[in-house]
């Protein structure tokens, strides 16, 4: 290897490690608005999982999962990955990924992984940081999926038969025994 070598090779690793501190500092400092923005901590942990920057921020740590546990124990494993899911669908929906975005402060995990059934999912980012949860996913079932809301006639009926199936069909008991007790 020559020198020109050797010295890109560290100003590679210098660069990888000056990325592993700012995106460690990022952390930090959304670490403490933990449930402001969830989508900015999926952002970060994308990019430290993605770039395996763990290994840096925390000397030979062995996976991104072990990083996860020891820098946000407050946070279950899965949680992340549902972080990062929901970054990896705006990514595809063509937003910028980036802690500086603003428009990220306008989404939520859970409305954005609604969108993983639509045909377009670009068209639904405006209503998805305006409306409710339930709201959003009222209109995405009806529009995208075809399921109507239930009827409350049709679901006030089909309660009331469950209940009749489950009664005593002897009155206000709820065995047999009282019936064999009347007719001694």
């Amino acid at each position: 290897m020559s020198k020109l070598d050797d010295q890109k090779k560290m100003l590679d690793i210098k660069e990888k490690e000056d990325r592993a501190v700012t995106f460690h500092n990022q952390l930090i400092v959304v670490r403490q608005t933990l449930f402001i923005n969830a989508i900015k901590i999926g952002v970060i942990m994308k990019v430290i999982r993605d770039e395996k920057l763990y290994k840096i921020i925390i000397d030979d740590c062995v996976s991104f999962e072990a990083f996860c546990s020891f820098e946000l124990p407050q946070i279950q494993i899965p949680v992340i990955k549902r972080y990062i899911s929901a970054v990896d669908l705006l990514e595809k929906m063509g937003v910028e990924i980036n802690v500086e975005n603003k428009e990220l402060d306008g989404y939520a995990v859970n409305k954005v992984l609604l969108l993983k059934n639509c045909r377009n999912p670009k068209e639904w980012l405006k209503p998805m940081a305006e409306m409710p949860f339930k709201d959003l996913q009222k209109e995405i079932n009806e529009k995208e999926l075809g399921i109507k809301p239930e009827d409350n006639e049709v679901v006030n009926y089909i309660k009331r038969e469950k209940k009749k199936e489950s009664e005593c069909p002897f009155g206000d008991y709820k065995c047999g025994r009282k019936k064999d007790a009347e007719q001694s």
